[in-house]
Formats: structure tokens, sequence, C-alpha cells
């Protein structure tokens, strides 16, 4: 039987005593890993609610783009129509001018 002496025993406790020191060490570090880690799964999910909130604006505005090219199309089609009721309109008004003026001619010579 081996017996140990205290000078031998602190020596073997002291590698046992860095690899303690060592593991807790390691242990800090993975903490703060943890920590960083849990940070950035916190902002993934942050941005991604983000991503779905803009996803959701950009259908929106999509949508809304859609019905402004048909509410052009459509405002198109009206001015199209306006345009032609105007000239006719004002086709119909020089003719009664005219009718107006030339009868007016007329009763003028006709009395005269």
């Amino acid at each position: 039987m081996k017996f140990i002496s205290i000078t031998s025993c602190s020596h073997a406790e002291n590698p046992h005593g860095n690899v303690q020191r060592e593991l807790l060490a390691r242990g800090d570090a993975v903490n703060a890993v943890e920590r960083s880690v849990r940070e950035v799964a916190t902002l993934s999910s942050l941005f991604s609610a983000q991503v779905m909130q803009q996803a959701e604006q950009i259908e929106q505005l999509y949508s809304e783009a859609v019905q402004a090219t048909a509410d052009i199309a459509s405002g198109n089609v009206h001015l199209t129509k306006a345009i032609r009721y105007n000239t006719s309109t004002r086709k119909i008004m020089l003719v009664i001018l005219l009718l107006a003026s030339a009868s007016l001619l007329f009763w003028d010579w006709f009395y005269s």
C-alpha cells in the first residue's frame, strides 16, 4: 500500500484544479454562446415577423396597383366617350347657330 503525502496530495489535486478551472471557463464560454444564440433567435423571429408584415403590405400594394390600372382603363373609356359626345354636340351647336343666323338673315331680308 502506498501512502500519499500532503505535498504530493496538493500536487495531485492541482491538475484536477486546473481541469476544474478550465471546465468552469469553458462553461462560461458555453453560456455566453448560448446567450448569443438566444439573441440571434430572438432577432430572427423579429426579422421574420417584419418580413411577413412587409409581404402583406406588398400584396396590398399589388392589389391596389391592379385596381388602379383597371380604373385608368375605365377612365380612358369614359374620356373617349366624352370626346365623341363633345365633338357631336359641338357639330350640332354649330349647325343650330348657322341655321339661326341664316334664319335671321332671311327674315331681315324678307321684311326689309
